[in-house]
């Protein structure tokens, strides 16, 4: 979880359909519980209203692996009486940049480990081979680059 640079939330929509939404404000609160930010996304809370089932995934792009995490969520917001302690652990991680409309908390039930099939494939590919290619197959090094460039005036 701590290596990834997003997560994908899914929940379940009025209509049966899945949603699926990337956050990347998220921590856990050192009891097996996931606390994730909801910033921007009216539409995860409320489907969470609904129904409490969820699927969390979290994969490191670099290394082709991460975990899928089921489980049930609340939409913990600012009336709550827990809502000041999620913020605090997940403001603790991320920072104050982004508003917190609510907390997601998620208690895992099932967890998988995600493993890329390349890893059966071609088990004799090492990780910093691996690390390697997905550099150059996500062109990491072309955002490094325009990271480093100029300033922005904006």
């Amino acid at each position: 979880m701590e290596d990834a640079v997003l997560c994908w939330v899914s929940t379940i929509s009025e209509d049966g359909y899945p949603n699926v939404s990337p956050k990347e404000a998220y921590t856990h609160d050192g009891a097996g519980r996931i606390l994730v930010a909801n910033i921007a996304s009216p539409e995860t809370a409320g489907n969470l209203d609904r129904n409490a089932r969820v699927c969390v995934s979290f994969i490191n792009v670099f290394i082709q692996k991460g975990y899928k995490i089921k489980g049930r969520a609340r939409v913990i917001r600012p009336d709550s009486p827990d809502y000041a302690d999620r913020k605090r652990r997940l403001t603790a991680r991320i920072g104050s940049k982004f508003p917190v409309v609510s907390v997601i908390e998620i208690e895992p039930e099932r967890i998988e480990e995600i493993i890329a099939p390349s890893y059966r494939l071609y088990p004799e590919t090492g990780p910093l081979d691996r690390i390697r290619e997905s550099v150059q197959t996500y062109r990491a090094a072309a955002y490094v680059r325009q990271a480093e460039g100029p300033a922005s005036t904006d």
